[in-house]
């Protein structure tokens, strides 16, 4: 199975694999992480209270969610 490694074998970032990604696009990346755990956590709160009934929790997958999301074009649709 081929994958993408940015980190050699001594955990040393390989700066000519690193995708080019504008700081733009990392800090909303960033930001939609963080805002999916807060979500995460209210939803959580609410279920706990009775408010609501079963939630599915994204906490510990929610990087490759937002990672997936930001390859999208405008053009493109996405059906969860």
């Amino acid at each position: 199975m081929d994958y993408l490694s940015v980190l050699d074998e001594g955990g040393n970032l390989d700066k000519d694999l690193v995708p080019d990604i504008s700081d733009d696009l990392l800090l909303a990346m960033r930001r939609c992480t963080l805002l999916s755990r807060r979500f995460d956590e209210r939803m959580l709160n609410m279920q706990r209270q009775g408010s609501i009934g079963i939630f599915a929790l994204v906490k510990g997958q929610e990087a490759a969610q937002v990672g997936s999301v930001a390859a999208l074009e405008k053009s493109d649709w996405m059906v969860p």
